[in-house]
């Protein structure tokens, strides 16, 4: 074939993902991450509220929406996997049920479903990590809820920081440079890695200098998925140059797997 002809966006594996109808970030993010040959497919599920501060009750009222018509979509895009792309929504409903939330998304494609607040412990089991400082957007009462899922599977959060106010779905999506200020009060000497938790959070463009100033990895849930993601459709995710040391860290789809129970 032609050198001008090279398919380059596409061939080796589709990711699919199931994106809040407000969030205008998890997809800029994942293109961002795509490696070469990789296509990136999503499917907007309704549901929030977008007039309201997502709290863990508008949280839970969205991961109550039906799942069929997004997953479909999907399906009928013929992807490899599907990520389901809210964080908040499966953390509010603790670890069951964000396995209960998998399992139905496998049942109705008949693919590998990896979700948010899942693909964040797989990632820390990737590096090794077991001790965080944990970083979201979130209201205080949700941000407790995200850091008692750690606790629940595992992990201790020695430091921790979120917004000193309320902020609605848009107002989460923040900047990187807010994102970094976050994350460097959130850090802690006896964390391992930092934790920044929300697929709606500009994390993605922070990690590199995140990492830079505080020498220890950073996963955020946008990475951390797509991560999960390449790990279930074979592809070596050391190609991806923006992931931050996750992508470097040579965890393996089998040791990412374990992690998720």
């Amino acid at each position: 074939m032609p050198a001008k002809l090279e398919a380059r966006g596409r061939g080796r594996a589709r990711v699919g993902a199931v994106v809040p109808s407000t969030n205008r970030n998890l997809e800029p993010d994942f293109c961002l991450l795509a490696p070469r040959g990789v296509s990136m497919h999503f499917a907007r599920q309704g549901g929030e509220d977008s007039g309201r501060i997502p709290d863990s009750d508008e949280m839970q009222t969205y991961a109550r929406q039906p799942l069929a018509p997004p997953v479909q979509a999907l399906c009928a895009a013929r992807v490899d996997v599907i990520a389901y792309g809210c964080t908040s929504a499966t953390l509010s409903g603790g670890a069951e049920f964000d396995r209960r939330l998998g399992r139905e998304i496998e049942a109705l494609s008949g693919r590998h479903a990896v979700t948010a607040a899942a693909s964040l412990l797989e990632a820390l089991a990737a590096l090794g990590v077991s001790r965080v400082a944990f970083v979201s957007p979130y209201v205080r009462e949700l941000h407790d809820r995200g850091i008692a899922f750690l606790v629940e599977r595992g992990i201790e959060v020695s430091g921790e920081a979120n917004p000193a106010r309320a902020l609605d779905s848009y107002e989460q999506e923040m900047d990187p440079a807010s994102v970094y200020e976050m994350a460097l009060r959130a850090d802690d000497a006896r964390a391992e890695a930092l934790v920044l938790s929300c697929t709606e959070m500009r994390s993605v463009e922070a990690i590199e200098a995140i990492e830079e100033r505080t020498e220890k990895p950073v996963v955020t849930s946008n990475q951390a998925l797509v991560h999960a993601c390449l790990s279930r459709v074979g592809v070596d995710a050391s190609e991806v140059e923006a992931g931050g040391r996750l992508f470097r860290s040579g965890g393996g789809a089998a040791a990412l797997r374990s992690a998720a129970g």
